[in-house]
């Protein structure tokens, strides 16, 4: 305790030798600190939840000013070269590396913010203040990861910002309390899909899309394997063998929420008892829930351009026919494996899905369906 007592008054030297100059009394002054710490609310023990909602209700727009990432890796290097002491981003050292490896799987380079500010809404003065700091993470060839389990992503509190608050490291370790309890215990809680909704990779450069959705193939096979248990049946004969997230930056033209886009192979038997492998793409959307698929098997697609892709623009929970293809995008989407019609005809709701939606299904190119792929255009 002694320990902790000392750290609190170095850091609060400045406020005791201004009061004894004064002539107010140390004991006193100590009371007033310590009354004054505790009606700042410190919020050091939320729950996930709670640390999301405070962030979307309370702190809009507190990554706004953060540093943009630079598009390569070599940039940072030079810069710190040339202004060492001004540049914002500071490399991780050895130790800090492996950490951040395990939080962002493929990363090689990490960056963080050096000295976070502190932020709060204009007039919300009643609100604790965020100390947000900036991380960007880089590939094997140091190029910035711009989405996906390896991307950096803001802190709310930035880890390496001293915390000069009475409470705030006690017993938390050498690392910010508030980072810990802001940042770290929330991703693991939420996982990084959800954490990157709001805690969101920063990419202020428009540097390119990276990685790219071909280098993608081996690490979302992992994810897939730890998150879906893959292989996984899907329904009597049909063997899921492989999700992989095709495209996650992608919004919805309607009210700009994700929608996120899956590759997905699988395996079915036919009359002649021959397993054949198929591909999908599934996009999970609220408002433009579709799967597309060749007309080819996955052995048999032909590399021209010149074949067809068929879209089921879909309806959960008001659907004609193509029951097996609505298992696989409640599996997918929802992670709700080998589901009965009926759970699909009761539970659309629930995950708010209009009952106006639609089912269609139309054929289009192949060149035209891989331009919407690796572009922004819907289908």
């Amino acid at each position: 305790m002694f320990s902790y007592l000392k750290g609190f008054l170095v850091s609060h030297a400045s406020k005791l030798i201004l009061s004894l100059l004064v002539g107010v009394p140390v004991i006193t002054t100590v009371s007033i600190i310590i009354s004054n710490q505790i009606a700042k609310k410190e919020p050091i023990d939320l729950q996930p939840e709670e640390v999301v909602r405070r962030l979307q209700e309370d702190y809009p727009g507190w990554q706004d000013k953060l540093f943009a990432c630079p598009c390569t890796e070599d940039e940072i290097i030079q810069q710190r070269k040339i202004n060492a002491k001004s540049y914002p981003l500071t490399p991780s050292n050895a130790a800090e590396r492996q950490l951040e490896m395990s939080y962002h799987p493929g990363a090689k380079g990490f960056y963080r913010s050096a000295a976070p500010d502190e932020y709060r809404p204009e007039g919300r003065n009643d609100l604790y203040p965020l100390r947000p700091g900036q991380q960007c993470t880089y590939d094997e060839n140091g190029r910035l990861i711009t989405h996906g389990p390896a991307a950096g992503t803001p802190d709310a509190y930035g880890s390496n910002a001293t915390d000069s608050y009475f409470f705030t490291s006690i017993g938390k370790g050498k690392i910010s309390g508030l980072h810990r309890t802001w940042d770290v215990d929330t991703y693991k809680k939420l996982g990084w899909r959800e954490y990157h909704k709001i805690w969101k990779p920063n990419n202020g450069n428009s540097c390119l899309f990276n990685p790219s959705p071909e280098n993608v193939r081996s690490l979302d096979k992992q994810i897939a394997q730890a998150e879906f248990g893959i292989p996984r049946l899907l329904s009597e004969g049909v063997l899921v063998t492989n999700i992989r997230l095709f495209r996650e930056d992608i919004k919805d033209l309607l009210d700009g929420s994700p929608r996120p886009l899956y590759e997905v192979i699988y395996e079915s038997g036919s009359k002649d008892n021959v397993k054949r492998k198929w591909r999908r793409w599934v996009q999970c959307s609220n408002n433009n829930p579709w799967i597309a698929y060749s007309l080819n098997d996955y052995d048999n697609l032909k590399e021209s351009q010149n074949s067809l892709i068929m879209i089921l623009n879909l309806s959960p929970g008001n659907f004609p026919s193509y029951v097996s293809d609505y298992r696989l995008y409640w599996a997918i989407c929802h992670n709700e494996w080998n589901v009965s019609q009926s759970f699909m005809e009761f539970e659309y709701k629930k995950y708010g899905y209009s009952p106006q939606l639609e089912f269609n299904a139309r054929p289009i190119s192949e060149a035209e369906f891989l331009e919407a792929l690796y572009g922004d255009r819907s289908l």
